[in-house]
């Protein structure tokens, strides 16, 4: 077990000398992490893990950034906040390099699927959506199922579907409310109705 697992699960069980560790990681990783989105911001690539650390922000804390406060915060929401610190900056697309190393491969990769006959778009705006999207489902989508998914998400940029309702899509497919044909025709017709249908 490493350092930062044997930290948790100490907190986890109300350990004096691990929350406290766990307080001054938050505090100083919170900087770090900080200051990496303000760089990724900077750089203007809001997916990746960014995307994964603004959904988090915005839905605990309605924030942009993560709180470095730890005074008088439960222990819970401070294990909740270094799990996706830990996550966040491990990851390799946290930085301008990893992530932009990460667009490219992504490109070269949409390259060779439109090749194959597929029709994703190269266009940045469009397939940021597509990315932030498909990051933040919760589901892995591979192979065939996600390139139909792309192409369908962004034939949504022309329909005028909002990322909250091509999402509501999803969580219908994924809860089992809707099979996947019907994901997709609701997605490439745009179909607003099909949502509450």
């Amino acid at each position: 077990m490493d350092k930062f697992s044997r930290m948790i699960m100490g907190a986890r069980r109300a350990d004096v000398d691990s929350i406290r560790e766990l307080k001054d990681y938050i505090y100083e990783q919170s900087g770090v992490a900080n200051k990496s989105l303000r760089a990724l911001e900077k750089a203007g690539i809001t997916e990746y893990a960014y995307g994964h650390a603004m959904e988090f922000l915005n839905t605990e804390y309605q924030s942009i950034k993560y709180p470095q406060a730890v005074a008088k915060r439960p222990v819970k929401d401070l294990i909740k906040q270094a799990l996706n610190l830990h996550k966040f900056l491990e990851s390799k697309t946290r930085t301008v390099r990893g992530a932009k190393a990460a667009k490219k491969a992504q490109l070269e990769g949409i390259k060779l699927l439109n090749e194959m006959g597929y029709n994703i778009p190269t266009d940045k705006e469009r397939l940021a959506r597509i990315t932030r999207i498909l990051g933040n489902d919760g589901l892995k989508f591979t192979g065939t199922i996600r390139y139909e998914l792309m192409e369908a998400i962004d034939s949504t940029y022309d329909s005028g579907l909002t990322d909250a309702e091509v999402q509501m899509y999803i969580d219908r497919y994924y809860t089992g409310e809707i099979v996947y044909d019907r994901l997709l025709d609701g997605l490439k017709q745009g179909d607003r109705g099909g949502l509450y249908a």
